[in-house]
């Protein structure tokens, strides 16, 4: 059997971002994050409530995070807010990946590409809801630029489920991926129709945030698209590149921002 080379790329890349500062959890980590939940405060999820007192037309509860997109799942708990773009899980290893691999990923957090966060939500007039996602710096809670610089690493996606008491309420929804915002930066929003929505429905809604692999690694894991090829050099400098520009999320966080739809 022919030898094959064993290429250690997160540790070549831990170096280099150790030196430049840009990455301090490492990069066999690739995580991006978005912090404990409070209300209205700097680096959280943010609800904005509607800014007309006199007439709200929808009151949301406290934004909690779950462990699943539907009624099935369970109370907050550690961690539950945080995505991992590490290595599969052993269980999704690729069955047709070569014999020692030349990828490796080191850390003990395998991938985890979901979060959930679960909000009531009071009808008080039939209208329009819009969920945003945006990126922001953790360190200084600024908007960053839009997400679509890394839409061929990986992309976000957003989907609802709601429940009008135990009962599944059918929604309308359209999710638009690539929004310019005011500055002209793209952001993903799920705009629920009001269509089906009645005045005095207490729902309970649960939003899904689920990142997918890029077409730069096939739609799937890294780790399973490299491996599944041989190691040569320029395979390898192309995972390196990949994989960095993967690692400059860290730092990156997310904000899901809940309001009544703009006119």
């Amino acid at each position: 059997m022919k030898k094959k080379t064993k290429f250690s790329l997160g540790m070549k890349i831990v170096t280099l971002l150790t030196v430049i500062t840009m990455a301090s959890v490492g990069f066999a980590a690739w995580v991006i994050t978005a912090p404990v939940v409070e209300k209205e405060t700097a680096g959280a999820i943010v609800v904005d409530t509607v800014e007309e007192p006199e007439d709200p037309s929808l009151v949301f509860g406290e934004p909690t995070w779950v462990n699943a997109g539907d009624k099935t799942a369970t109370a907050v708990g550690e961690n539950l807010n945080k995505v991992y773009f590490g290595k599969p899980a052993e269980s999704d290893y690729a069955d047709d990946i070569v014999e020692n691999p030349w990828l490796t990923n080191n850390s003990s957090d395998t991938e985890k590409m979901k979060a959930y966060l679960k909000v009531q939500i009071t009808v008080n007039v039939a209208t329009d809801i819009s969920i945003a996602f945006k990126t922001y710096d953790v360190e200084t809670d600024a908007i960053t630029d839009d997400f679509s610089t890394y839409s061929n690493y990986i992309t976000p996606n957003l989907s609802v489920k709601a429940y009008n008491g135990e009962n599944e309420q059918s929604l309308t929804t359209n999710f638009v991926p690539d929004k310019p915002d005011e500055h002209g930066n793209q952001y993903c929003e799920l705009v629920i129709s009001s269509d089906g929505l009645t005045a005095g429905m207490v729902l309970d809604v649960y939003i899904t945030i689920e990142f997918e692999w890029g077409d730069k690694f096939g739609t799937i894991n890294p780790y399973n698209h490299y491996n599944k090829n041989e190691y040569n050099a320029t395979l390898a400098q192309e995972a390196y590149e990949a994989l960095k520009k993967i690692n400059e999320l860290n730092g990156v966080g997310y904000k899901v921002i809940i309001d009544k739809k703009a006119a």
